[in-house]
């Protein structure tokens, strides 16, 4: 036996190539990072003289591996990871680049497309080509890889994060729609029972502006409505779950728990798994444990390291296969050309939508800041009259109580106040919400303000976008046939290999071109010195609320006894939370004297590590809560808030493992 059929041997056997992938994936990784090139770029190479070498042989894989079996659950992990508060305010940006851009660059593509095709001699129908403009549309999450490990401007790569997460989603949408306007896809792939109730769903129906509106709201609403029903059901189910083998479980059933029901109910199952996972992004650490969360974090890692190897790996085996099934009524060299032309166009598109959205992004922080200076003065106006409301409850307390009744004088003011009681709350409550949204708006102009997004960001924006694996499953995952049971889609063969070429041109050239684009443009992503401010700000934030529950007089065990004030004193040093409040905020009143000033021999003997262990727990969840109220208002960097509440996960993972230890060991 020779090499070459001990090799096909092997490969064959689907355990060991398993294994082989896998190790390929690894060495592949860790090579990259030695040469400073991206990993997929050598992945993609590593699969194609694969697929030379295995020639016929070489191993084909359905679209629907990637669709429906990779994108879902990458999509839902890059969701729970994303701030909800970045995406929030770069929403606009997002919102634009993976929704009206993709829908722009599926029509002139498709359309450029068309004509680029007629000229190879290759008449394609041009709702087929819009398909194929759209499935060209989507970027890849490689970019944001790339930015990221650079030191890129936080801003910029959550901007990139946002497009990434929802365009694959609007891109497939957009697909299906131009094949059901062209009557292409059968009806089979539409339930039956909302084929019978929303005949606008139904392919072949006449094509009208308001059928394409109606048909692509369809698939974005069912999807989000999916998604929000099915995060908000597996957050519950995980705020139960106590052993993380079982969490992981749970969080890896969510992704596909969104994606099927959404999709037979016709609308985009990707769409709905970064719904379920941006809901449970936000609320995972409000209900789920630090245990939980850690181990879920670590798996979910290795799970993307795995699955983002093992599609750029496909990537490259499909080429042998593609090469060999093309038309040849369009010669090689032809066929290059459109795809070189198509690349083109893509990026084009993309500049021209960037440049005006730059701009748009520069006056929404101005447009922000004038909003922000009416709110302070609303709020400023709220708080005026709550105060005055006030002073009138005070002097009608003040008169009750020295005159032992009510005049007809303070009766009458009586009157107003009982009148301004409910007058009062209603003040109060309008100012409360007059400060969250002036808070809110505080934090969303220093957020712009730090962060501009200027011709520099801009120019990295348009060159990252580069397409990767979704463009040639989406490709692939054409019909086979214009209907059912009818004649063969015409040129389908050429024109997945025409996606391939025009993904691994974009992968070759722009993220192997992107590091040098990051350097020339001096993009940084962190101030120093600002950031030391901001850490020092969140740290006084948090202890001053381990110290309002420490020396809250109602703190009492699980058991209902107090705690002690040694406990209490030993807590305070070993968190380093300082008694008293710092010079630069409000006096707070000691209620446990001993907790000011202990000897050492006195810290030396330490109270029951039970009720030690239990308030330190207790200190530390205190101080969670905080940093989510923080994270709602909007006040600090996201990144900042993730690092302190990785901490505060390590303390309470800490603290409670020592409290099982010492509860497991003898006296």
């Amino acid at each position: 036996m020779d090499f070459t059929e001990f090799a096909h041997e092997l490969l064959g056997n689907n355990l060991i190539a398993g294994f082989l992938a896998a190790f390929a994936i690894a060495a592949c990784a860790g090579l990259a990072k030695r040469l400073s090139i991206p990993s997929p770029l050598l992945l993609v190479a590593l699969g194609v003289a694969v697929s030379f070498f295995l020639g016929g042989d070489a191993p084909e894989f359905p679209p629907a591996l990637i669709l429906q079996g990779v994108l879902p659950p990458l999509l839902y992990s890059a969701a729970v990871s994303m701030p909800a508060m970045d995406f929030r305010r770069d929403f606009t940006a997002i919102s634009g680049l993976s929704v009206v851009l993709v829908a722009l660059t599926a029509v002139v593509v498709g359309l450029g497309l068309h004509w680029l095709l007629g000229l190879a001699g290759l008449e394609v129908p041009i709702a087929i080509c819009i398909a194929v403009g759209a499935i060209l549309s989507p970027t890849d999450a490689v970019a944001v890889g790339i930015v990221e490990r650079l030191g890129s401007p936080h801003r910029l790569v959550t901007i990139l994060e946002g497009e990434a997460l929802i365009n694959d989603a609007t891109a497939l949408a957009v697909m299906t729609t131009a094949l059901a306007a062209g009557g292409v896809v059968s009806e089979t792939e539409v339930p039956g029972f909302l084929a019978d109730n929303l005949p606008w769903l139904t392919p072949g129906a006449t094509v009208t502006a308001p059928w394409i509106a109606e048909r692509f709201a369809w698939l974005v609403v069912t999807a989000v409505v999916v998604g929000a029903v099915v995060g908000r059901l597996g957050l519950w189910i995980s705020s139960k779950v106590r052993e993380p083998a079982l969490g992981i479980l749970v969080t890896f059933l969510i992704s596909f728990a969104a994606y099927i029901p959404a999709e037979h109910l016709g609308g985009s199952g990707l769409v709905a798994a970064v719904v379920a996972g941006l809901i449970n992004g936000q609320g995972g650490p409000k209900h789920v444990s630090a245990a939980n969360r850690i181990a879920q974090g670590h798996t979910w890692e290795t799970v993307e390291f795995l699955l983002e190897g093992a599609v750029f790996l496909i990537m490259g085996l499909q080429v042998k296969h593609l090469i060999d099934v093309r038309d040849q009524r369009a010669s090689g060299l032809a066929i290059v050309g459109v795809a070189l032309g198509a690349g083109l166009m893509v990026l084009l598109v993309r500049l021209i939508f960037v440049a005006p959205l730059v701009e748009l992004l520069q006056a929404k922080a101005k447009r922000l800041a004038k909003k922000q200076q009416k709110a302070m003065q609303a709020a400023a106006a709220g708080f005026g009259r709550q105060a005055r409301v006030a002073q009138l409850h005070a002097e009608l307390a003040a008169r009750r109580a020295g005159g032992g009744g009510v005049t007809r004088e303070a009766g009458s003011v009586g009157s107003a106040g009982s009148g301004g009681s409910a007058g009062s709350a209603g003040t109060a409550g309008q100012a409360t919400r007059a400060l969250r949204r002036v808070r809110r708006l505080v934090g969303d102009v220093d957020y712009l303000a730090a962060r501009p997004f200027g011709w520099r960001e801009g120019s990295v924006l348009v060159w990252a976008g580069m397409r990767g694996v979704v463009t040639l499953a989406g490709a692939q995952a054409l019909p086979e046939t214009l209907w059912e049971d009818g004649p063969a889609l015409p040129f389908r063969a050429s024109l997945i290999l025409v996606a391939f070429i025009v993904a691994a041109t974009s992968l070759i050239v722009q993220a192997g071109t992107l590091p040098m684009l990051l350097r020339w443009a001096h993009l940084t992503g962190h101030d120093p010195v600002a950031e030391a401010v901001a850490r020092d700000k969140l740290q006084r934030r948090l202890a001053r609320a381990a110290r309002t529950y420490l020396l809250d007089p109602d703190l009492r065990r699980s058991t209902g006894e107090p705690f002690g004030d040694q406990a209490v004193a030993t807590v305070f040093d070993v968190l380093s939370v300082t008694p008293t409040a710092p010079a630069d905020e409000a006096d707070e009143a000691l209620t446990r004297s001993e907790a000011v000033e202990l000897t050492e021999e006195q810290l030396a003997h330490r109270a029951d590590q039970a009720e030690m262990w239990e308030l330190r727990l207790g200190a530390v969840r205190a101080m969670r809560m905080a940093l989510l109220a923080a994270r709602s208002e909007g006040t600090y960097d996201s990144e900042l808030l993730k690092e302190a509440l990785e901490e505060l996960d390590a303390d309470e993972i800490s603290i409670e493992l020592r409290h099982d230890d010492g509860a497991a060991s003898p006296g």
